[in-house]
């Protein structure tokens, strides 16, 4: 079986951690419309293929941090990964 990151019509998830991942093999990122609160880190995303479909050809989820001014699946401008998708607040409550 081939590799597959897909994340698409869940507008529940906000964040999506995965800043080692490399290969995503085929991915679909959903767009701003049925992703409009994800905050994804792929700042190492090189390799794989993006869907070519109405809801992700584009991939233009509105925080996918790709690769800083890379050539990756999901490039960023420089200065803009990583996001705050891996800076999840810690629980140390001992109490539980």
């Amino acid at each position: 079986l081939l590799p597959t990151l897909q994340v698409f019509d869940n507008p529940s998830l906000q964040t999506l951690c995965a800043p080692n991942l490399e290969d995503g093999g085929s991915v679909c990122i959903g767009n701003n419309q049925n992703q409009p609160f994800l905050d994804a880190d792929l700042s190492e995303l090189v390799t794989g293929n993006v869907f070519d479909t109405p809801f992700c050809s584009d991939s233009n989820a509105p925080t996918v941090c790709g690769p800083d001014g890379g050539l990756g699946l999901f490039s960023s401008p420089i200065g803009r990964c990583p996001s705050n998708a891996c800076n999840l607040p810690v629980d140390d409550d001992d109490s539980k």
